[in-house]
């Protein structure tokens, strides 16, 4: 199995069945497909207001991890990891799951690896940059931000991506009433 027979895809849902909220499925669909690929990297999320405070639970299955954004400007990068789907079959699935709290203002901020993966001549990846540029973005409309850090990853690569990017940015603005 090559990294170029993969393919990177999100996912947020609500109320699902367990297996990492629909991740157990997936798996199973893609095994089904052929025993040698393809493989699939997924994040899963799970969100609930209590107390408050938004509260989410993030299944991953070879996911990079999302980034927690504070209001105050603070970074803390959660961990994903765990299977890509499609390598195990059914039990085997190793699904990670962390849990990240969000109060009003704070953003979770979502990638695919094509975002982290993307280089420039001479330079680290972007991934390496990514805290720095959230950080510097702090405080902006969830819509701009990934406008701006789109902005910046194009300039960092000189236009030329390897892998597709999707971002996605979360902001809790009131807890319902």
């Amino acid at each position: 199995m090559t990294p170029a027979a993969g393919r990177a895809t999100g996912l947020l849902a609500h109320g699902a069945a367990d297996r990492g909220w629909g991740l157990g499925g997936a798996n199973d669909s893609l095994r089904a497909e052929s025993f040698e690929g393809p493989f699939a990297t997924a994040a899963a999320a799970r969100l609930t207001w209590r107390d408050g405070r938004l509260r989410v639970v993030i299944a991953s299955a070879g996911h990079p991890g999302p980034v927690l954004l504070g209001s105050d400007g603070r970074v803390r990068l959660v961990p994903g990891g765990g299977v890509p789907l499609g390598v195990f079959a059914g039990p085997d699935l190793d699904i990670v799951r962390h849990r990240v709290s969000l109060a009003p203002k704070d953003l979770l901020f979502f990638y695919t690896d094509g975002l982290a993966d993307a280089r420039a001549a001479g330079r680290a990846s972007f991934g390496d940059e990514l805290p720095d540029r959230l950080a510097a973005l702090a405080g902006l409309p969830p819509a701009d931000l990934v406008a701006g850090l789109r902005h910046g990853l194009l300039e960092f690569c000189g236009g030329e991506l390897i892998d597709s990017v999707s971002m996605l940015a979360i902001q809790p603005i009131e807890p319902p009433g």
